[in-house]
């Protein structure tokens, strides 16, 4: 696949996870859902701010390397997708499961899931499912259709 269609998908499906809500978690896992509950409040401003920087930051490092070889590049090929993509609707975290390493975030209405991964100590949007450990990545719909296939009615 080509690394403009992995970002276009990735992207397509994360932005629609944009939220600044928490979850819920136990008390060993309060850390985690605290920061991811901050990771997903940054995808709000990334995508409000069109920053493509900030994504490529915020995306899974290992699945950046692995599919744009280079930060610039994940920069300059998000900074157009970002343009493309216009105004975004901002939705809001229904439940936090983290295990591990990874953790799914339940998103209110039919936006679905959004899979994140921790590397480095630090969480991240997952960029694959075999970087996720085969959990998903993005959002999926209710009926398991990943985001960015299920059409764009937003504005």
């Amino acid at each position: 696949m080509k690394p403009t269609v992995a970002v276009a998908s990735f992207l397509a499906a994360s932005v629609l996870a944009l939220s600044a809500c928490g979850g819920d978690g136990d008390s060993e896992n309060g850390a985690d859902s605290e920061a991811i509950t901050g990771l997903v409040g940054e995808l709000n401003r990334i995508t409000s701010d069109k920053d493509a920087a900030g994504f490529c930051d915020v995306m899974q490092p290992s699945g950046v390397a692995a599919n744009f070889n280079s930060r610039g590049r994940c920069i300059r090929e998000t900074a157009l997708i970002l343009e493309q993509a216009g105004r975004q609707p901002t939705l809001n975290i229904e439940e936090v499961q983290v295990e591990g390493d990874r953790a799914s975030v339940s998103l209110e209405g039919s936006a679905g899931q959004l899979a994140l991964v921790k590397e480095g100590g630090q969480w991240y949007v997952a960029f694959s499912d075999a970087s996720a450990g085969g959990s998903g990545s993005g959002a999926t719909g209710e009926s398991g259709q990943d985001a960015a296939g299920s059409g764009s009615n937003g504005g």
